[in-house]
């Protein structure tokens, strides 16, 4: 990392684009360097506080909380997968009932839609908005 920019000396507006590049290629290289830290820290902590961890939510059935150690909070998140081909069964034997209950999102893959007929796809043109996203930057 000794060829990370001082972020604090750049004046950008004044900088060639070689000098906003560096500074860029340098940034990331410092957030990767930073994540990965942090990763190797958040992981010592974990092996740390493992056995207080467990024993604190071994009376949970899905094994998911927070638990205290001292100062450090562990949060092991609950994550919920449905799956999908039972879900839409349940919903087309009993739609009213399954509507109160269950969220629909149709979409359609642009790849997918490229494909389609000019027909097809001017079927499907007025369920259709195309938006911007964010501009990406990069140096060749």
């Amino acid at each position: 990392m000794n060829n990370i920019v001082q972020l604090e000396e750049v004046d950008l507006e004044r900088s060639s684009d070689d000098v906003i590049k560096e500074m860029i290629d340098s940034a990331k290289l410092r957030m990767k360097a930073l994540k990965q830290l942090v990763e190797e820290a958040e992981e010592v902590i974990l092996n740390r506080y493992n056995k207080e961890l467990l024993e604190g939510l071994k009376d949970k059935d899905d094994m998911t909380g927070t638990v205290n150690v001292g100062d450090v909070k562990l949060t092991v998140p609950k994550k919920v997968l449905w799956d999908q081909q039972k879900l839409a069964a349940m919903y087309s034997q009993d739609p009213d009932k399954a509507a109160d209950f269950i969220t629909v999102k149709y979409s359609v893959s642009e790849s997918k839609y490229k494909t389609w007929t000019e027909e097809t796809q001017k079927y499907f043109e007025p369920a259709r908005t195309v938006t911007t996203g964010k501009t990406k930057v990069e140096f060749k």
